[in-house]
């Protein structure tokens, strides 16, 4: 009877410890997926406010009204970079690393004068080919025009 129970402890023991060592693999696969979503060259197509809680566009400012091209570059080895008019823009966060963090955030990490930082944003990709950037900015109240928020969008180079 000794060796039973012992046998019976030892199987529960092994099924609960193999249970809680498995992870979801479809939850890796879309994580991975965004992951390679994201690299890639992005050409700034227009930043655009919208009244919070809405779709309804506040404002348009389509990349033809800048004097500028502006591209960001997110590289297979985690690095990210900001072009002006294919010169890179030489601000400390406009470079650094990023980080697929999990539905659909990601982290970008920089450095200021020295001192690492970083910031979340929330992207949302449309198809292959449009990235929109910065989606969970947080409402601003904005008199002339109420509550918005405002995301920028940039398409596949």
């Amino acid at each position: 009877m000794k060796i039973s129970k012992s046998l019976i402890y030892l199987f529960v023991t092994v099924l609960t410890f193999s249970l809680s060592s498995c992870s979801n693999d479809s939850d890796d696969d879309s994580m991975e997926e965004a992951t390679e979503l994201i690299i890639g060259e992005w050409l700034f197509a227009s930043q655009n406010d919208y009244r919070c809680g809405t779709d309804e566009v506040v404002t348009d400012r389509p990349a033809s009204d800048n004097e500028y091209d502006q591209t960001l570059v997110f590289n297979s080895d985690m690095t990210y970079l900001r072009y002006r008019d294919g010169e890179l823009v030489d601000f400390e966060d406009q470079m650094g690393t990023w980080e697929n963090i999990g539905d659909g955030f990601y982290r970008l990490n920089y450095t200021v004068e020295g001192e690492p930082d970083s910031y979340s944003l929330e992207v949302e990709f449309i198809g292959n080919n449009t990235m929109n950037f910065g989606i969970d900015d947080p409402c601003v109240e904005i008199s002339t025009k109420g509550n918005i928020y405002t995301y920028s969008v940039y398409n596949r180079q």
